[in-house]
């Protein structure tokens, strides 16, 4: 039999809150929404690209709902919009590039989402992908695969695309405000840098360390 000693333990505890927090997905901030309503929502990027740091951000619209985007501007990267059309009114594609986040910072890029009246009446829910990529330093990192699809792999590296579920259900107490309300344009409120993925962690490390005191006092 093998007996680890304290630091050992403690040394593996640690590590294992670091690598869950290095497997966070770029994805909405809030991502369930009604028909008919407007969302202010953000998509977040929780780290870089395998340690490198993040110089852009890519975004496809999603292609099975018509969904009214409005991304928003980002202290400090310059946001590039394109259209379907010449009458600038469904978007194609959005970007913000020229920016910098360090590979173990967390930024919010807020979009403000205007959502169509969806038929629900054959099945609980709609799920638009917004599929994305993140431009790095080093290497880019491709969240673009629909994680129901049959193909889609992990262990290969596929990454999920983010995604807004359309619903009339109402979310659970667990999950995060939707900030919905009635269709809207709205184009302010732009969004910053919050914690560090190092920080955002803090909460988790804390618990492992707890468990880990457990164990031998």
């Amino acid at each position: 039999m093998v007996y680890l000693g304290r630091s050992s333990l403690l040394f593996a505890g640690v590590a294992a809150v670091l690598i869950q927090g290095s497997d966070a997905h770029v994805e909405f901030k809030n991502d369930t929404v009604k028909p008919n309503t407007s969302l202010n929502t953000a998509l977040v990027v929780p780290h870089g690209c395998s340690g490198s740091d993040t110089v852009g951000i890519s975004v496809t619209a999603p292609t099975s709902v018509d969904i009214g985007i409005v991304p928003q501007q980002v202290q400090n990267w310059t946001l590039v919009v394109n259209y379907k059309d010449a009458t600038n009114k469904t978007v194609k594609d959005f970007s913000w590039t020229g920016g910098y986040l360090a590979h173990d910072g967390r930024q919010e890029f807020g979009v403000v989402l205007n959502i169509p009246q969806v038929d629900l009446t054959q099945k609980p829910n709609v799920t638009a992908l917004f599929p994305t990529v993140q431009t790095c330093l080093n290497g880019t990192s491709n969240w673009t695969s629909d994680p129901k699809s049959a193909s889609y792999n992990a262990t290969k590296g596929d990454k999920p695309s983010p995604q807004i579920v359309i619903t009339n259900e109402e979310e659970s107490p667990s999950g995060s405000s939707s900030g919905s309300a009635p269709h809207s344009s709205s184009t302010s409120g732009s969004s910053s840098v919050l914690m560090t993925q190092g920080q955002q962690s803090l909460p988790l490390l804390a618990a492992g360390l707890a468990i880990v005191a457990g164990i031998y006092f």
